[in-house]
């Protein structure tokens, strides 16, 4: 199995903890590449961590990144954000196939048979995220009304076949004429210019569950069945202050990638079960005094009339 990260060293700890619970949840052989354009000796000591030489291997992919300076970067988006639409021409043409992960997912279950669907005419396979498609960004990127919009943090990807069709500076040329419609970035560029390379699943989420979709009704269900747990967001369980479901599985693996960081586990529960009680509370005041609320709202509007 082989498997794309690229992260710079903000997220080398976060992607070590992915790739961990990746590693414990699938027997195969897995072929790991770390793409980069600059990462620490630290980072890259701590990643090189993982390899035994008989499983698991981690090849680094240092990367002149200067190919990618004319291209908008804000926010969280950095240039490793990019790697996977270049993926065809960064990894050896010996590399078929490549299973590209984002740093803030959690791999719970195996993964066989979603790394090993078969691709079709498609280039691109991801999970369908109707909630990502409303119709004003499907206008926008261009995409059929019938096509879906799937999530690039979990994305199989057929190089093979990216190699033949796909233009790296058609790409960029895209991005730059079309940045102040690509809000996502990378995403929006495959479900927009690529759109017909792509091929979606639609298990539910199964193959890409966004954390913040849990609930107590469903919280059982998805730690039992989820392939991929994927924390999306500016809020993740490795800062202080996470209110979602997921907190303690993710320090699970963290503990497993490195035992010292059961101590840090211990030293964020009461900052991260704070912002869950406040956040319990809130839900629980609009569900059973949102009648109130909604009074008080219309009082307001009758006095502003």
């Amino acid at each position: 199995m082989n498997i794309m990260v690229s992260f710079n060293d903000a997220y080398a700890f976060p992607t070590k903890v992915m790739l961990k619970s990746l590693i414990l949840n699938n027997p195969e052989e897995l072929y790991i590449y770390v793409v980069y354009t600059e990462l620490s000796n630290e980072s890259i000591n701590s990643l090189k961590q993982l390899e035994d030489g008989k499983r698991i291997f981690v090849s680094m992919v240092p990367v002149n990144g200067h190919f990618l300076d004319e291209l908008p970067l804000t926010g969280h988006f950095t240039k490793e954000t990019f790697m996977r639409l270049f993926a065809q021409t960064i990894l050896d043409e010996s590399i078929d196939r490549i299973l590209w992960l984002d740093g803030d997912v959690i791999v719970n279950r195996s993964i066989s048979s979603f790394y090993n669907m078969d691709f079709e005419d498609s280039i691109y396979i991801g999970e369908r995220k109707v909630q990502d498609a409303n119709i004003e960004k499907k206008m926008s990127l261009n995409m059929p009304k019938d096509s879906a919009y799937i999530n690039a943090g979990v994305l199989l990807i057929n190089l093979k076949a990216a190699r033949r069709k796909i233009d790296d500076r058609k790409i960029i040329d895209y991005i730059l004429n079309h940045k102040e419609v690509l809000s996502l970035l990378d995403q929006d560029v495959i479900n927009g210019y690529l759109n017909s390379y792509v091929k979606a699943t639609n298990t539910a989420g199964l193959n890409n569950f966004f954390v913040n979709e849990m609930t107590h009704r469903n919280k059982d269900y998805v730690y039992k069945n989820a392939r991929i747990l994927h924390y999306v967001g500016v809020r993740k369980p490795w800062k202080s202050g996470y209110r979602f479901f997921g907190f303690r599985l993710w320090w699970k693996y963290a503990e497993y990638a490195e035992k010292r960081n059961k101590i840090t586990y211990y030293t964020m529960i009461p900052s991260c079960l704070y912002g869950k009680m406040e956040h319990i509370g809130g839900l629980f005041l609009r569900e059973h005094f949102y009648f109130v609320y909604k009074t008080i709202l219309d009082r307001r509007k009758r006095k502003n009339l």
